[in-house]
Parts: C-alpha cells; structure tokens; sequence
C-alpha cells in the first residue's frame, strides 16, 4: 500500500522493520534491493542482486531488479542484456518488455519500442503500467490519440496513483472540453468569495502557503464544488509538505471534474 501511494518513507520504514525480523527472506531482500535502488545506494542494492545471482543466474526477480538498477544509472546496454535473459527464458514477462521499451524509447528507437509495448500488452492487460506505455505510445507515438486515453483512463481505473498515466494527463492531453469550468469560484459565487480566491492566490505566489491554504478552506466550506479553490488548496497543501491531504485533494477535485488536467499532475507531483 505505502508503495502504491508513493508514501516512500513509509515503505522503507516497514521493510527495514520486517528485514530485521526475517533477513533471510527473500521476498522481503528483493524488496529491499528495490527500494535501495529508488534510494541511489546502488552499491548495496547490487550486492543483493549478486547474491542471488550467484546462486542462481537465471532467477528472473534478480536480474529484474538488477535491469532496473543498471537503467537508473544510465548503463543501458549491460541492463538490455538482462532483459535479453529475462525474456529468453519467459517471453511474458510484462515487466521485462516494459523496461525494455523504456531502454529503446531513450536511445530513439521507436519501431523497436512500439513493439515492446504492444508484446507487453498482449500478456498484461490487467496491468496498469502496461496500460500507461500503451496509452502513450499510441498517442505520442502513432497520434491517436481518442484510443491512447481509452488506455490511460483504464491505468487509472487499476491504479489512481499510476504516476504514468496521471503524468499523461497532467500535461494537458485529453478530449474533454474545460470551457464549462468557468475560472469563478463556482456554486456560491459572489464578489466577496471572488475576491477572496484572488486574495489566496496571491498568497500562494508570495509563497505565504499557510494563509493560502486556510483562505482557501474557508470558501470550499460554502463552495465544496469550487475548481480554482480545490486546485489552489491542493496546491498549498503540497508545498507546506502535507502530501497525503493534497492528494486526497486533488483526487476530490476529480470527482468534481473527472479528467482535469490540473489534478492529475497534482497526484503526480506528489
């Protein structure tokens, strides 16, 4: 859960927490590789991988997580040569094809990537990274993009916090028309309450976060639909550090207006 919510702190808490109980374990070591590797303590992370694989080199979690590693650092050619025998011995390994995607995507081979997108598709339909590389390469890479959001939507039906997908949207793309969101306040709307989301507005370009955040709570108390104060609020929210509340901000935000760019790139951000 805490790695699905991006709640990293956390995560590293528990693993440290269970690793101490059972080092022997190991899921919970493959685990701990993989968060050491989010942390940049390649070194450490590497050693794990080498012990395992060591005992067996075909154990398909190490050289995985050992992949992962190498594309972190950039050493793209020794992570392909990982994938290469990932896939050699199971060709279905979603997570394997993805990757190398990524690996192609980067070097600007875009045949070879659209295939690797599309063989991961083929074996991992229910997953929502899968879903994220297919949306985006059908809308960056072929322009379609009415079938690309079909499959950006489904990521985040499987995973909310899917941070591809939410990156996706948060950039803009999308086929809803915003003009019926009108930048006022929304239900409630008066002077006063117009007045009040410019004064926490320029709280928040003053970086005055606090009072933004409080100015911006006292109109959603009358206007609970209001867009520009649920988006201002979120905003707030995040750069005071508080980014569970923002989160569960945005994600109210897009149950007012589901797809809005702004809020998927809140979640994202966080």
């Amino acid at each position: 859960l805490y790695k699905r919510e991006y709640r990293l702190d956390e995560w590293e808490k528990e693993i440290n927490a269970v690793y101490a109980l059972e080092p022997g374990n190991r899921r919970v070591r493959l685990t701990r590789a993989e968060m050491l590797t989010r942390k940049h303590d390649f070194a450490t992370a590497a050693a794990i991988y080498r012990e395992f694989l060591k005992v067996n080199p075909g154990d398909a979690d190490a050289l995985y997580g050992k992949a992962a590693l190498l594309f972190r650092q950039n050493r793209l050619q020794e992570s392909e040569a990982c994938i290469k025998k990932i896939l050699a011995a199971d060709e279905t390994h979603t997570a394997a094809r993805l990757l190398y995607a990524r690996i192609f995507r980067q070097g600007m081979k875009n045949r070879e990537w659209k295939r690797e997108v599309l063989a991961a598709m083929k074996h991992g339909a229910n997953d929502a990274d899968t879903r994220a590389a297919m949306g985006n390469m059908l809308i960056k890479g072929e322009g379609n993009l009415k079938e690309g959001l079909l499959h950006i939507h489904e990521a985040l039906r499987l995973d909310p916090y899917n941070i591809a997908a939410n990156n996706l949207l948060g950039w803009g793309y999308g086929l809803k028309d915003y003009s019926r969101f009108d930048d006022a306040p929304g239900p409630g709307n008066d002077s006063n309450v117009v007045k009040r989301t410019e004064q926490a507005n320029r709280f928040l370009t003053e970086g005055k976060y606090p009072e933004a955040e409080r100015t911006f709570s006292r109109i959603l108390e009358n206007s609970p639909g209001c867009i520009p104060a649920l988006v201002g609020k979120g905003t707030a929210l995040y750069y005071m550090g508080k980014h569970r509340e923002s989160i569960r901000c945005f994600f109210k935000l897009l149950k007012r207006a589901p797809g809005y760019g702004l809020a998927h790139y809140g979640i994202r951000t966080n």
